[in-house]
């Protein structure tokens, strides 16, 4: 697939990203998760969190055909939310938005970049430059915690 538009998400996008990232969840996450926490995830991105979630962080949205296919969002040096809509999935939509959004976090002076992956994601990540520095266990779902190093910012 070739590149695809990614540009800033605005409020009108948030309840297409919340039925995206609950509807991956759902699909992707069940295997790792128990469904009480698959339901307290989702609830993490219903409509009005995801809203909230605007307000406070940076959030970008990669469109095929004019719909909306994946997100991924920063604030400081942490990327966020990287979900693909589940029809999408294997296109390179992810790698696309975190390529973005690494170029983004430079622009603006990160030199490294940490997230929170779920436990599945993680292959995904490390394909990707970034490596594992702990394991985060969590009442609402535990993840690895990685990082990537950007190189000096700017350059």
């Amino acid at each position: 697939m070739a590149r695809i538009p990614i540009r800033p998400a605005t409020p009108a996008d948030a309840p297409t990203i919340s039925a995206l990232i609950q509807q991956a969840v759902r699909h992707g996450n069940a295997a790792d998760y128990e469904p009480e926490i698959i339901d307290r995830i989702c609830a993490n991105f219903s409509r009005a969190m995801v809203a909230r979630r605007m307000a406070e962080r940076e959030v970008f949205v990669g469109e095929v055909d004019g719909q909306i296919a994946g997100t991924v969002s920063l604030r400081g040096d942490k990327l966020y939310s990287l979900f693909v809509a589940v029809d999408r999935h294997g296109q390179g939509i992810g790698r696309y938005l975190v390529d973005h959004l690494e170029t983004h976090a430079i622009g603006k002076g990160v030199r490294a970049l940490r997230l929170s992956a779920a436990l599945g994601a993680r292959p995904f990540y490390e394909r990707l430059g970034y490596r594992v520095l702990a394991f985060e266990p969590r009442d609402d779902g535990s993840t690895w915690l990685m990082l990537k190093d950007l190189g000096a910012a700017g350059t």
